[in-house]
């Protein structure tokens, strides 16, 4: 007499870990890499890549990089947000050399008149700069307050 198949009603392996993709996210738009986030979420770095392909519908590079992305803009728009709003000279001096290129070396033994004329024009600049963003932001502030 033939043995009867038993229907298999367990399913093999551990059950599949929910993934928290709001927790995810957030922690690439921090900086972290994929094994530091599966790290985090308790689960190996494959899975993670794998489950990013299937719930996600892309590979976990393109993934990665749109939220990287995300996070490096939130921090451009703060870094300006502290340079221009707040008055932060030093943050705006980076900015400045960053965005415009003015990476300059100076030996430092000897920096002529010329530069040091140079420099203390760039920084009335700066402070004009400054000084027009705190108006701007006050009327802001005075229209909004005449506004309620």
């Amino acid at each position: 007499m033939p043995r009867k198949k038993k229907e298999n009603t367990k399913s093999v392996g551990n059950p599949q870990k929910e993934i928290d993709w709001d927790k995810v996210d957030n922690l690439l738009i921090a900086g972290c890499n994929g094994v530091e986030v599966a790290e985090r979420l308790g689960i190996h770095p494959d899975t993670l890549y794998q489950r990013c392909a299937m719930e996600k519908g892309t590979d976990w590079s393109a993934y990665l990089q749109r939220k990287r992305a995300k996070g490096n803009s939130l921090l451009r728009e703060k870094q300006y947000h502290q340079a221009m709003v707040k008055g932060n000279t030093t943050i705006l001096m980076h900015l400045f050399r960053h965005r415009l290129g003015e990476w300059e070396k100076v030996p430092d033994q000897e920096v002529g008149e010329e530069k040091e004329n140079q420099f203390k024009a760039l920084m009335a600049l700066l402070n004009d700069i400054q000084s027009e963003s705190a108006l701007k932001i006050s009327n802001i502030n005075v229209s909004e307050e005449h506004k309620s």
